[in-house]
């Protein structure tokens, strides 16, 4: 947990000098953030499953498909290794990330430090998750840098309300 907190403190410096929102904006965020994040988690971890029925049920049609073809032409057609472990890591993460944001509701809603450290921990595991996209087939260099893009403005957010979290005066703040 050390090294998270050396990454966090580091971002904190890289975001600080960056235009504050309105206290209002704040606050408002503060607010309704906890049910974003249930509703984002929610759909989230529908959004793993369905990658996974989608991945079972394209690889084995492409697996018949591929003895067709393979009888006719010699060559072989479907996944590639690469492919398959990007995948099954990419929708692991997904998971991963689901549940945590799941986990962070309740204590976003009670204005608890360990919400917003639990939206940190997506946050960056949202960046591992760019890079690994970056291999999967067909997506490449644009969707890694879309992703940082999206983590970015992600950890921009987090560190504008990361007054309200932690202490109580911080909670009596929104």
């Amino acid at each position: 947990m050390e090294r998270v907190r050396g990454i966090e403190n580091k971002l904190a410096d890289l975001f600080k000098d960056l235009p504050a929102l309105p206290k209002s904006a704040k606050k408002i965020i503060v607010e309704y953030w906890p049910y974003v994040v249930l509703v984002i988690g929610i759909l989230q971890l529908a959004t793993a499953w369905s990658l996974w029925r989608f991945y079972d049920n394209a690889n084995e049609f492409v697996g018949g498909l591929g003895s067709y073809i393979s009888a006719y032409t010699n060559e072989a057609i479907g996944f590639s290794t690469l492919d398959k472990v990007a995948i099954f890591l990419s929708i692991a993460i997904l998971a991963a990330q689901a549940v945590v944001l799941l986990m962070a509701y309740g204590p976003l809603r009670a204005r608890e430090r360990r919400g917003w450290d639990l939206l940190f921990l997506v946050a960056l595991s949202q960046v591992a998750y760019s890079v690994l996209a970056a291999f999967i087939d067909g997506r490449g260099f644009g969707s890694l840098i879309f992703g940082l893009i999206g983590a970015a403005i992600g950890f921009y957010f987090l560190f504008q309300i990361r007054e309200f979290y932690g202490t109580k005066s911080a909670a009596a703040k929104a």
